[in-house]
């Protein structure tokens, strides 16, 4: 189990926006037996969230299923929902997330590429939560 917490500054913007937050986290994740699958599970809880929206909660669970055809590549995937107490300030309503791709680690780096999508109607988020894929190069030491 992993337990955390992050600040989020937003240096140059109106202070009445109130956007700088924090959040506290905590994660597990464990590998099946054989290492056929890690799965995972994390929360995320802010109690003043972005833009004075009140109390944040995010929670997650998430997958990597490792695929014998290539060493170090696996299937990826996650599924996520927020809720956002005054969702008017917040800008969206509480949403589903989710994203399933491919990772391929050569250590020390990762490279992940997955598509994402939410169930925001594209009306409510003016096209900023459009489905899409993304990409990401990791290195860890």
């Amino acid at each position: 189990m992993t337990l955390g917490g992050g600040y989020y500054w937003y240096p140059g913007a109106r202070r009445a926006f109130d956007y700088d937050h924090y959040e506290f986290f905590a994660s597990y994740e464990s590998t099946l037996p054989d290492d056929v699958a890690t799965l995972g599970a994390e929360i995320y809880y802010s109690p003043d969230f972005f833009a004075d929206s009140g109390t944040g909660i995010y929670v997650t669970a998430t997958a990597d299923v490792p695929l014998p055809v290539v060493d170090g590549l696996s299937l990826v995937g996650h599924v996520g929902h927020q809720w956002v107490e005054e969702n008017d300030r917040f800008g969206v309503p509480d949403y589903l997330d989710y994203s399933l791709g491919f990772a391929y680690s050569f250590e020390p780096f990762t490279v992940d590429v997955r598509f994402y999508d939410t169930n925001v109607s594209e009306k409510r988020c003016d096209n900023l939560c459009d489905a899409r894929v993304a990409g990401s190069i990791t290195w860890e030491w």
